[in-house]
């Protein structure tokens, strides 16, 4: 007998309630997901096939529980709670364990094996939102200006490959972790503290300050690689074979440390100036001698902030800059012309198509 609806909703489920479906009825897909947010992010991977599908897109969590994300997730996959086959899928954040082996144990090997668990492919769906392309968009949403020369995706390329070596450390950290708890202390969550002290200019770029407080954390954590220099060089030759290196190891630093403490900064200090700018021009373009000057002031400013959602500092009720940026990067569309996106729809593709049985071989793969 099944304990939760979950553990019901298995191939031989969807196989029975083929026939009981109306002609022309679309087959049902059943797609799990870690928080609401992802499950928009999904939709927009998922959009395709729309019409060829009936797409069920929710937030995994156990009955009579508030437990959710992709821990949950992957552990009643992994002891066979939740039944996955080309109906019933699961989607979540890549995290490490593409790249470091055992990351999480119980269910790495299956989340590498089984055709019916979809990976982000970078970190998280933060990392495969941040480029160029999309910061320029924003940009331009922010500022109504005219026009930019501003390179966004140089701009990203050089930020990251100043990290590049103190990302080494962190993923070496990690790995040393996994047999000694206490090899280090650099975790995620410090390298992400370590990421919000740094400070950006005007044109985006780290300012000399920030430089040097990376090589000083460089510096403070390169007992890891003269401890371990054949892992060191390994780690960096086998991160090359996948594919990054020091201009875009941007996609495998944790997504929320990438987006909250880089991206939104980069975007603040380049917008920023401009908004202010065209604020204090608003104000400029009314003589002293305009009746009710006051009033034709607060009335531009108003239009202003009602074309850019963002307050001017007369006129309330609008965003701050900060969380209009950090809106406008999660609800602008994605560009799907990303081989991210590619690779991600390719392995939906393999998911959609392939049988109950392939998913039982991974997980004995797995085991």
């Amino acid at each position: 007998m099944a304990t939760s609806l979950a553990s019901a909703l298995n191939p031989s489920f969807f196989d029975a309630s083929t026939g009981m479906r109306s002609p022309g009825h679309l087959p049902p897909i059943y797609i799990y997901v870690e928080d609401e947010w992802d499950s928009i992010f999904w939709r927009q991977m998922f959009a395709k096939y729309e019409k060829d599908y009936q797409l069920s897109i929710k937030v995994y969590q156990s009955a009579g529980t508030c437990d959710r994300g992709k821990s949950k997730v992957m552990s009643d996959v992994s002891e066979g709670r939740l039944v996955l086959s080309s109906s019933v899928l699961v989607c979540i954040d890549a995290d490490y364990d593409l790249i470091i082996d055992n990351y999480h144990p119980q269910y790495t090997d299956i989340i590498r094996t089984s055709p019916f668990v979809i990976t982000t492919q970078y970190y998280s769906a933060e990392n495969v939102l941040i480029d160029g392309d999309r910061l320029k968009t924003i940009f331009y949403r922010l500022t109504l200006c005219e026009h930019t020369s501003i390179d966004f995706d140089k701009i990203l390329h050089e930020t990251a490959r100043t990290y590049y070596q103190s990302f080494l450390l962190l993923l070496l950290s990690i790995i040393a972790q996994q047999s000694d708890e206490t090899a280090s202390d650099l975790t995620i969550n410090k390298y992400n503290n370590f990421l919000s002290e740094a400070q950006y200019d005007e044109s985006g770029c780290l300012t000399d300050e920030a430089q040097e407080k990376i090589k000083e954390f460089e510096n403070d954590y390169n007992y890891l690689k003269d401890a371990n220099p054949d892992g060191y060089t390994r780690l960096d030759e086998e991160l090359r074979k996948l594919g990054y290196d020091e201009s875009n190891c941007s996609c495998m630093i944790q997504g929320h440390g990438w987006m909250d403490y880089v991206a939104i900064p980069i975007l603040q200090q380049i917008a920023g100036p401009i908004y202010s700018a065209k604020v204090a021009e608003l104000t400029a373009e009314v003589g002293e001698d305009v009746e009710n000057r006051g009033e034709v002031i607060r009335q531009k400013h108003n239009h202003y902030a009602n074309q850019t959602f963002i307050h001017t500092g007369c006129v309330k009720g609008k965003w701050s800059l900060l969380e209009r940026i950090t809106q406008l990067i999660k609800d602008t569309d994605i560009n799907t012309n990303k081989e991210v996106i590619t690779q991600i729809q390719h392995k939906i593709d393999c998911a959609l198509i392939a049988s109950p049985i392939m998913g039982i071989i991974g997980g004995l793969l797995s085991r």
